[in-house]
């Protein structure tokens, strides 16, 4: 039986509706990439075409205007942030210990900021943020906070005088 020969209209709108890109992984990224993929019970072609799509989703929602305020909101949680009423607590286990923001690195650490500093309205903003910008918002808001405390930072160097 011969093959029916499709129309050029045909052929570009297939063409149209799947593009593949390729890449290369050493075997240890590739290996990660299989474990991440299993947790969810994913293929690994699926874990990265997910996490690819969304990350491009965050870049282009967080560098351009659009109906949410990424900026605006990422300024607004800086300056909370950096009230003296904040209280911020770093975790590492079960025991939280207060300290300051600066303090709050390294591997397994992670940071929580007492509610009561964040109102409703804006703890509600930042969690649609979160899904929105993932960590191309959370950039945000530490460059919003690292420029509200560069005058507190006694290690910055010197601006360079143009003339």
């Amino acid at each position: 039986m011969p093959t029916q020969r499709k129309s050029r209209k045909q052929a570009d709108v297939e063409d149209a509706a799947s593009v593949t890109f390729s890449t290369r992984f050493s075997q240890e990224q590739r290996d990660r990439i299989v474990e991440a993929a299993a947790v969810r019970g994913w293929s690994p072609a699926n874990l990265m075409r997910v996490a690819t799509l969304e990350k491009a989703a965050h870049i282009l929602n967080t560098s351009k205007q659009t109906k949410f305020d990424f900026k605006g909101l990422a300024h607004q949680i800086a300056v909370q942030l950096s009230s003296p009423e904040a209280k911020v607590f770093a975790h590492e286990g079960e025991y939280p210990a207060q300290v300051d923001l600066e303090e709050i690195v390294g591997p397994g650490v992670t940071a929580s900021v007492q509610a009561d500093c964040l109102s409703l309205s804006v703890l509600s903003h930042l969690k649609r943020a979160a899904q929105l910008g993932g960590s191309e918002f959370l950039a945000l808001v530490i460059e919003n906070w690292e420029g509200l405390t560069a005058s507190e930072n006694k290690d910055l160097p010197e601006p360079i005088n143009p003339l």
